[in-house]
C-alpha cells in the first residue's frame, strides 16, 4: 500500500521500524525543538543531513562546529567504506 503526501506528487510508502525509548525521546525533543509536523518529518530531514554528511566526509572534507565565541571544533564521525 503506497499513499499520496499532501502537496506532493510523491508516494509515501510505509515501513516499520522499532526503535529504543532512547531513540523515541530523541526523536520527540527534536520534533518539538524544530517545530516539525511529525516524527517522520524529524527522521526524513535527518537522513537528508546525514546524506550530505557522508558526501562530504567520503570526498575528502573536514566537518567542524563553530561555537558561539568564534572557537572551532573538527566534528570526527566514523562512516563506513559501503
Amino acid at each position: 500500500m503506497n499513499v499520496m503526501r499532501r502537496g506532493s506528487t510523491e508516494k509515501l510508502y510505509p515501513k516499520n521500524m522499532l526503535f529504543t525509548r532512547r531513540v523515541i525521546d530523541r526523536i520527540t525533543r527534536l520534533r518539538t525543538t524544530t517545530e516539525a509536523s511529525s516524527d517522520t518529518e524529524v527522521i526524513r530531514q535527518a537522513l537528508l543531513l546525514y546524506e550530505i554528511v557522508v558526501k562530504a566526509i567520503r570526498s575528502g572534507e573536514k566537518l567542524q562546529r563553530l561555537d558561539q565565541e568564534g572557537k572551532i571544533t573538527e566534528i570526527e564521525l566514523v562512516i563506513g567504506s559501503g
